[in-house]
C-alpha cells in the first residue's frame, strides 16, 4: 500500500500512541483486545449479514452455542496464532455460515479449538502462495 501515496495518506497513522483509536481507518487487530462478549457481537453481526445477504435462516445451525464456544476460545488468549484472533474469528464464522449455507448435511464441528488453528494455517498457506505468485510473475 505505501507504493500508492493516496491510498497510503488515508490508512497510514501519523503517528503511534499506547491508545487503539477504535474508529480510525484501520484498527490494530492485535492490540485491540476483545472480551468474549466483543467476539459474541461480531459472530451474532456476521451471522445477521449473512442471513440477510444469502435470504436464508441460519440461526438453527450456526447456533448462539457454536458462536458463544468460539468467542470464549478467542478471548482465552490460550492461542497461538500466526494471524489475530479476531482475524481467525471471523474467518472461522465466515467459513461456517458458508458451508451450512451450501450443504443441507453440513454440521460445524464442536472442536472449536483445533478449527481455530486450521483456518490460521489456511491464512498462512493463502499468504505464501499470493506471495510465490507475486515472485514467478516478476
Amino acid at each position: 500500500m505505501a507504493t500508492y501515496p493516496a491510498l497510503w495518506s488515508r490508512l497510514h497513522q501519523s503517528h503511534q500512541t499506547d491508545f487503539v483509536n477504535y474508529n480510525a481507518t484501520l484498527v490494530d487487530l492485535v492490540r485491540t483486545p476483545l472480551t468474549e462478549n466483543d467476539y459474541i457481537d461480531i459472530g451474532t453481526s456476521i451471522r445477521e449479514i449473512h442471513k440477510s445477504a444469502r435470504e436464508w435462516q441460519p440461526n438453527a445451525r450456526i447456533t448462539d452455542e457454536f458462536i458463544s464456544e468460539a468467542a470464549s476460545i478467542a478471548a482465552s488468549d490460550r492461542l497461538t496464532l500466526t494471524y489475530s484472533t479476531t482475524r481467525v474469528f471471523v474467518k472461522l464464522i465466515v467459513e461456517n455460515l458458508e458451508l451450512a449455507f451450501q450443504h443441507d448435511a453440513f454440521t460445524p464441528p464442536m472442536v472449536l479449538s483445533e478449527m481455530f488453528g486450521d483456518v490460521d494455517g489456511r491464512l498462512v498457506e493463502a499468504e505464501k502462495n499470493k506471495h510465490n505468485a507475486s515472485v514467478s510473475n516478476e
